[in-house]
């Protein structure tokens, strides 16, 4: 599919789209990916 016209939907029936879907929407035409994954964070033991 063509992102714009994806974007354009969207904007269009944002309304009736579950919040969920618009967060894949979302995520998969800024990443690529439906389910971008999350920088994992290391905690730095003090000694």
């Amino acid at each position: 599919m063509e992102p714009a016209a994806v974007r354009s939907f969207t904007e269009t029936h944002g309304d009736r789209i579950a919040a969920c879907a618009k967060r894949e929407v979302r995520n998969k035409l800024e990443t690529g990916y439906e389910n971008p994954r999350t920088p994992v964070r290391r905690s730095v033991s003090v000694r």
